[in-house]
This record gives C-alpha cells, structure tokens and sequence, in this order.
C-alpha cells in the first residue's frame, strides 16, 4: 500500500521518512525517544505491553485485507515493527525527528514526521489506530480523539493504552509530560464523548502497582524522588534476579494469559482499551 496515497501526496519523501514542513511540538522531553530506544528491545515493560497489544490486536482485528493501521505518536517505532509482523500495513506517525530515524533503523516501513493533524490523512480512510501510551501527552485529549475518530473508517477500531489510576502520580509523570493518568471509569468516558463505543477495557500492569507506589508516588509526594536519570530507567526496566523480580515475572504471565482469554484485570498501572467507532 502507497503512503503517499494515505496522504495525498502532501509530505515529502526523503532519506525513507515521510515529513510535513513544520511538525508541531508535544509534550514529550527531547532526550525521551532516544532514552526509550536504549531500554525498549531488552525491557520487561515494553515487551509485556507489546504482548498485550498484540493479543488485543489479533483478537479484534484480522489482518487479511485489514488495510491501514495507524500507529500515532509511535516513538521509536518498537510497537510499529510488531504490528508489521503481524501482517499489517502499518504506518508510524512520530513528530519526533529522531524516533523516526530510529523506527527507520528498526525496520519500520513506513514512517511519517508529523502530527495526525499535520498529516494531511482524509477523513474514514483508516481501518485502525493505535496510541500506545500517547493520550496522556496530549493536553486537548478530546481534540486528538476527535481526529482519531475522524480518520477512521466507520466501525474502524483504535486502540489505547494510557498510564492508570491518580494515587500512581509521581515525578516520572512530571518528568514525561504526562497531563494526567485515567481510571478505567475516565478513559470511557472521554472516548464515549468522542464518539466511540468501548469493545473491552482493562487494567494492567497489576504486579507493578505496589513497586510504583512504593519506589515512585511516595517519594515523589514527600520529595525525595525529584530527579530522573538514564541509569536509573535502564535499571527499573530490568527486573532483579530475585525472589521479587521472578515474582513479578510469574505475575505479569498470568496477566497476559489472563488478557488473551479476554479476562478482566481489576486493578494495575497501565489500561488498554479498544475502542469502535460509533
């Protein structure tokens, strides 16, 4: 499938990415795209969440004849190379110039340096998208999901994962641009009001509840935890080789079978959400 077609040929190509003339800036920090591209293939966190994207996935969307997927504010491309596997024609859209080239080197086909605004994309001429912790950066979240659901093709299907529950609030939030995190109560909510029904929702993410409270929230709430730093990322995305760390391996497993069987988990510090258009 042609890009240029998907745009109507209004970004130019060169060096493989696809860019309007002015990408607009986000709330993401500078260095985040290339901290994330350090830690991404070898973390326990993306892997767990790639998994449980892939089950909503290929539980709600087939991917022969699927046409476009739409993987929004896609970073480093980690989520859109694991989409293209699964025999979609997945499309990155990263205003970030450098987690395109990095989603370029990962293998990603098509990549788009822009925002959804700025990608000159017709209206219901999309199967699916994605915004894989992406809402949160977004001040005008019911903006941005007014032009997810305006490219969608009607009954299209977008699907969510969003940093979960108020009380997990820590300097990490702060530190990522995030405007807020949801309940799984929040998260329909403005999705209804943007015009979609929800198809299923849950939490995730269960086992690492009590970690982040503890080693995040807290300290950031009493102010000793008031700095972020690459070593520690790395360090947080690496789960110990111990009696907590194999725990928490055995925990997120269960998870994942307990989401591809369509079970829902009651609490944990990330949702997803797949959503239709109404």
């Amino acid at each position: 499938m042609d890009v240029s077609t998907l745009t109507n040929g209004r970004l130019k190509l060169a060096n493989g990415i696809w860019s309007s003339e002015s990408p607009e800036k986000v709330s993401y920090p500078e260095d985040g795209n290339s901290d994330c591209f350090q830690v991404e293939d070898a973390s326990f966190w993306f892997q767990h969440r790639n998994a449980v994207i892939r089950a909503m996935i290929q539980r709600y969307a087939p991917a022969e004849n699927a046409g476009w997927f739409l993987d929004v504010g896609g970073g480093n491309g980690f989520q859109s190379k694991a989409i293209q596997e699964l025999g979609f024609s997945a499309a990155l859209i990263e205003p970030g110039r450098e987690g395109c080239e990095n989603a370029l080197r990962r293998g990603v086909r098509n990549v788009l340096n822009c925002t959804l605004a700025g990608s000159s994309i017709s209206p219901r001429s999309v199967a699916m998208t994605g915004a894989f912790d992406v809402v949160e950066h977004i001040d005008a979240q019911e903006e941005f999901l007014s032009q997810i659901h305006e490219v969608l093709q009607p009954e299209g299907l977008f699907f969510m994962t969003v940093p979960a529950l108020d009380w997990l609030w820590s300097f990490e939030d702060v530190h990522a641009g995030h405007f807020r995190r949801y309940s799984l109560r929040s998260a329909s909510e403005v999705l209804e009001a943007a015009g979609f029904t929800i198809e299923f929702a849950s939490y995730f993410f269960r086992p690492l509840v009590a970690p982040i409270l503890l080693l995040r929230s807290i300290p950031s709430a009493i102010g000793i935890r008031r700095t972020a730093s690459r070593s520690v990322t790395e360090k947080e995305h690496q789960l110990p080789d111990s009696l907590i760390g194999r725990s928490i391996s055995r925990g997120l497993s269960r998870e994942r079978e307990q989401l591809e069987r369509q079970k829902r988990i009651s609490v944990g510090s990330s949702l997803v959400v797949v959503a239709r258009k109404a």
